[in-house]
């Protein structure tokens, strides 16, 4: 799968497509927070030593989330930016 973030200032959303099709495997959109700035980061892929991974995703407008990269779903946020990312 390739996973895109597309955090912005209206519809956001974040999308994980077949990488050999193009398909859309799952899309979840991601709630703008009026008066936050967009900002842009790369996610990360993270393994924790008991547990399935975990992408993490940081924007200032939902702060660090943890998101299941197979279902999209989110595992936890914690709203910690007071600035972009």
């Amino acid at each position: 799968m390739l996973i895109i973030t597309n955090d912005q200032d209206a519809d956001s959303f974040l999308i994980a497509v077949d990488r050999n099709s193009g398909a859309t495997r799952w899309k979840v959109d991601r709630e703008h927070i009026p008066k936050q700035n967009a900002c842009y980061e790369t996610p990360c892929l993270y393994q924790p030593p008991q547990g399935p991974a975990e992408m993490i995703v940081c924007s200032r407008a939902h702060g660090m989330s943890s998101i299941d990269p197979l279902s999209g779903k989110t595992n936890w946020e914690l709203p910690v930016l007071e600035r972009r990312a």
